[in-house]
């Protein structure tokens, strides 16, 4: 579901533009033989210790 996902994602971006897609470490969309990431997405990990810049933490907190 995931490479279905960024398909249409690329589908959205601008011919000649590059996605940057910022991700956690979760393992539906590490890179694998299964994974299908166009080539106009990137994908950028954010560090396991920036707990700041994961939006599901901050709602772990308030919750």
């Amino acid at each position: 579901m995931m490479s279905l996902h960024l398909q249409e994602i690329s589908a959205q971006v601008e011919p000649e533009a590059v996605a940057v897609l910022i991700r956690d470490g979760a393992s539906w969309y590490q890179p694998s033989t299964m994974l299908v990431v166009p080539g106009n997405i990137r994908l950028l990990t954010i560090s396991h210790y920036s707990l700041q810049l994961n939006t599901i933490e901050n709602v772990w907190n308030y919750l």
